[in-house]
């Protein structure tokens, strides 16, 4: 929602969609590296690791808002999985704020 002309307004519901979809694309990728498909994926590569978009879209559920209504529950889901990948790439410290963040929308739970 960085730059948007006045005639716009921030979506949350839209950016997590196009969030999911760069995520998608992003796994498509690894799986033809793993089965060693020899012409490289069509999408372009993530600036950003998937935990940390992962993560993203937690916080927006966790605060809701422009469009999306608050949900601890998928925060705590999307936070635990950032948590998950963050671990896998060994950045314990990062995935340690995760699962904290995770607990947090935990509690927000009824």
């Amino acid at each position: 929602g960085v730059g948007l002309p006045k005639n716009h307004s921030v979506n949350w519901k839209k950016s997590i969609e196009y969030y999911k979809k760069l995520l998608e694309m992003s796994e498509e990728e690894e799986t033809e590296k793993d089965f060693g498909f020899s012409e490289p994926a069509q999408t372009s590569e993530l600036n950003e690791p998937s935990y940390s978009i992962i993560a993203r879209i937690g916080e927006m559920y966790m605060k809701g808002g422009n469009g999306l209504e608050q949900d601890p529950n998928l925060a705590y889901t999307f936070f635990n999985d950032a948590a998950e990948k963050a671990t896998i790439c060994g950045k314990g410290r990062l995935a340690n704020k995760y699962y904290m963040l995770a607990e947090e929308a935990s509690s927000m739970c009824d």
